[in-house]
Formats: structure tokens, sequence, C-alpha cells
């Protein structure tokens, strides 16, 4: 921080740095296409299962998303969030149980 900001009078005034620019990744999610592949013995104990960042919307406002379950007995958190076609910040969060 500079002398010019230190010396500002607001107290509601904060300053954000932003992380910079990241190359986008292809979240991995297992496909599972053969028979083989779906009885494998290697325990899948991934703690996210999905993570889709553009899911889109059909014209009834439904979505379909599709994913497999980890092998560790537990509850589901499902968060889900968006913005409307107007900048309207929309969350839910459900529990699934097992």
């Amino acid at each position: 921080m500079d002398d010019a900001t230190r010396t500002l009078p607001a107290r509601d005034v904060g300053f954000a740095s932003p992380l910079g620019y990241q190359t986008p990744a292809e979240f991995y999610a297992p496909a599972y296409a053969t028979d083989k592949a779906r009885r494998s013995m290697v325990p899948d104990y991934r703690t996210t299962l999905y993570w889709n960042p553009t899911v889109k919307l059909d014209d009834t406002g439904q979505a379909t998303v599709e994913f497999y379950t980890s092998d560790a007995p537990a509850d589901y958190d499902i968060t889900i969030e968006g913005i409307t076609q107007t900048g309207k910040i929309v969350r839910t969060v459900k529990i699934i149980t097992e």
C-alpha cells in the first residue's frame, strides 16, 4: 500500500487483490464406460463428486445433472449457485442422506 492510500479517511473502504488469471482445467469425473471399469475394486473416495460451472437450464428452467457417488458412506451436500440473466445471485443448499 502506498502513502496515498494510507491517508484515506473513509472507514468503509476495503482493498482487494485479485488472484490473477488461471487457465481453466477440466474437472475429473470417472466415466465407468465399460463393465470392467464399473466393477473395479479400486475405491473412489473423491470428496467433490460433480463440478460444472456451465449448467444450462432448459426452457422450463430445469436442468438434469448426473454423477457417480463416492464409495465412502456419507451424506451428500448439494450446493447450486448461479446468476440470472438480470444479475440476481441465486443459491440453494440441500443434503441427501444415505
